[in-house]
């Protein structure tokens, strides 16, 4: 009896235990499954549209304060509404891309622009015999009837794009920064080291959609009227309409809107155009803005092209960059190079963008080249809206898949020559500046090659908390400071102060 009663018991303990068992594997098999589902649907993201114009509902959610996404259309509107058919937007991700990786997403929308790619080495190296390379306006193909016929002039496109705080002044200097997604320091210490170091020249920003209260507050009051207190700058700020795909930080985008038309051939009505363009990543089309952002400006100016997350001014932008005579100024362009350590060939990620974008032969080329780093160039207006051109045209012709290609493209065409080819000459000089020895001090090649846990004052790098040139000066400019604990620390705490200092401007407004 007590054998069997013990039997019995074994038995139960042990059907419990499988049935345990059974039950582990069926959550274990739901885990996966969810998961798996997850990941196959993580790169659908999408950034809700705005236009100046027009507004309409969007089915988004946030990512943070200053990004949203969403879903887009399938095709155009019908009219000039922006207005997005939600079921028509899941079919096209649902025909065209469930299944699919993040890389064939780009491989497809590269296919699709397939027809409109060329050559890019054998059709400029023909130009290059007459030198007259043409980079063309980033303006989209100009509309047309429906019988195929050319449409009236009132449907040539023209640019949509207005700012949302400020306006541009034509005869000031001014610096373009495109950064979205980004805190609400990031973007007070940008502005406020610049105020500080006197500037009163234009600051123009590209935001993403979506500005938080405190970021409005700040860009209402700094974009107000000019006058001679330090806290009161021209600033113009634009929100950027995007529509991205992808993993957070793998983004690629549209910019819809950028561009208008006449609606119904010249009335009173415009029509806002969608992207024409492949998927790109932000880093790419905002060459596209700086192109536009120049022509609301004359040709005796000067500006400068910068990065905005890891940019920090520590004096005036255009210190050592003395107004040159009128006509060499207009055509001149400069560019700022890495630490010459180490010889572009010699560095993959630059390797691998000129391999991507323009093929082994120019690897060759171009690999004893110090580096450039594309987030730092200043010029005259001519010849930054052609350098602004000449780096959409890159994307146009070599649509080059891998993330950072821009400077690919910047490395490209100082070091080929290409820019001083034009043919409308307005590049007819190109400086570049050592590392450590003119305005821009971009530091990664150089931080990357201390010693690790070295003292950047013992290097000779730091006096105080203020960035050093190689003969002893200061710095105005300090770009990829975030490369290096101590020095990210600093320029955190210059930031943590302006934001205590616009606080206590606030409150006495």
């Amino acid at each position: 009896s007590t054998s069997s009663s013990s039997s019995r018991t074994t038995r139960k303990v042990v059907s419990i235990a499988r049935t345990n068992i059974s039950l582990l594997r069926i959550w274990i098999i739901a885990a996966i499954a969810i998961l798996w589902f997850a990941l196959s649907s993580s790169w659908i993201m999408t950034l809700q549209m705005s236009s100046l114009y027009f507004s309409s509902s969007r089915c988004s959610s946030t990512i943070d304060s200053n990004t949203q996404y969403y879903i887009p259309s399938a095709s155009a509107p019908a009219s000039g509404t922006n207005s997005v058919d939600d079921d028509a937007a899941t079919a096209l991700v649902e025909n065209n891309f469930r299944g699919d990786s993040f890389s064939s997403l780009r491989a497809l929308h590269a296919t699709r622009q397939s027809s409109s790619r060329t050559s890019l080495p054998s059709e400029e190296q023909s130009d290059t015999v007459n030198n007259d390379i043409v980079y063309p306006t980033p303006y989209p193909p100009t509309a047309h009837d429906d019988d195929g016929s050319r449409s009236s002039a009132a449907t040539i496109p023209t640019l949509a794009i207005r700012p949302i705080y400020g306006q541009h002044r034509p005869d000031q200097d001014a610096i373009f920064a495109i950064g979205t997604g980004f805190g609400v320091d990031v973007y007070i210490r940008f502005v406020s080291s610049l105020v500080e170091a006197n500037y009163t020249g234009d600051i123009v920003l590209g935001v993403g959609v979506g500005i938080a209260p405190e970021l409005r507050d700040y860009f209402d009051y700094h974009a107000g009227a000019a006058s001679s207190s330090v806290h009161r700058h021209r600033l113009v700020v634009y929100e950027i309409p995007l529509s991205c795909y992808g993993p957070r930080g793998q983004e690629v985008c549209h910019v819809n809107g950028m561009f208008q038309i006449d609606n119904n051939k010249g009335a009173a009505t415009t029509l806002l155009l969608d992207d024409s363009r492949s998927l790109r990543e932000i880093a790419q089309l905002r060459y596209e803005y700086y192109w536009a952002w120049t022509t609301f400006y004359s040709e005796s100016i000067r500006i400068w092209l910068l990065d905005c997350r890891d940019v920090h001014f520590q004096r005036h932008p255009f210190t050592f960059l003395d107004k040159q005579q009128d006509d060499e100024m207009r055509t001149t362009l400069h560019v700022y190079e890495e630490n010459s350590l180490i010889p572009l060939g010699d560095e993959s990620y630059n390797r691998d963008w000129i391999e991507a974008a323009y093929g082994k032969t120019w690897v060759a080329k171009l690999k004893s080249n110090v580096i450039l780093c594309s987030g730092s160039t200043v010029g005259g207006q001519p010849a930054v809206n052609l350098y602004a051109r000449a780096m959409v045209y890159q994307w146009d012709v070599t649509m080059c898949p891998l993330r950072g290609c821009d400077q690919g493209h910047h490395n490209f065409l100082v070091g080929s020559g290409r820019l001083l080819l034009s043919k409308d000459r307005n590049i007819t000089k190109i400086v570049s500046h050592r590392q450590g020895g003119g305005t821009v001090n971009t530091m990664a090649v150089l931080l990357k090659q201390l010693q690790p846990g070295k003292n950047l004052t013992s290097a000779g790098i730091l006096n105080g908390t203020t960035v050093l040139n190689n003969d002893g000066s200061v710095s105005p400019i300090i770009h990829q400071f975030d490369r290096h604990n101590q020095l990210k620390q600093i320029v955190k705490a210059e930031g943590e102060r302006m934001m205590e200092e616009w606080k206590r401007t606030k409150q006495s407004t």
